[in-house]
């Protein structure tokens, strides 16, 4: 079983209500939510964490980590040198996850900046690292 809830004060995204009906997630108080052992976050295109998710059980966690990444967004906790704030993973679109990181187009492979969501963080840090950005 799974609950989600809007953190206040923080806007929501644009994909928001694609995302909560493509994962049938039913909505409840936000200390509920949090109550859950395992959360996950869903981050705006501010980069604001604005929608927590809370599940009872590994079997259900897994079912929608494996379900956003095929909705095409990007777990920021795969890369372990990130903190997870009490998050047990952080969910950004694909496309927008790498827009943090301080590297200039130009010194990225032309693969990386034609599919930007085909490599993941530490992929990514490791190209920037021979190539002298990082």
């Amino acid at each position: 079983m799974s609950k989600t809830a809007l953190v206040s004060g923080v806007g929501t995204s644009s994909f928001d209500s694609g995302l909560v009906i493509k994962m049938r997630l039913r909505s409840g108080a936000l200390r509920i939510a949090r109550q859950m052992p395992l959360l996950i976050a869903i981050r705006n295109e501010q980069g604001e964490i604005y929608r927590v998710i809370g599940t009872s059980g590994s079997g259900e966690f897994f079912k929608l980590l494996a379900l956003l990444d095929a909705l095409d967004f990007f777990d920021e906790l795969s890369d372990p040198d990130l903190p997870g704030g009490g998050y047990h993973a952080i969910f950004v679109p694909r496309l927008a996850a790498f827009t943090h990181l301080p590297v200039t187009p130009p010194l990225l492979p032309a693969a990386a900046v034609m599919i930007p969501g085909a490599m993941r963080a530490t992929e990514f840090a490791e190209v920037c690292k021979l190539q002298g950005a990082a």
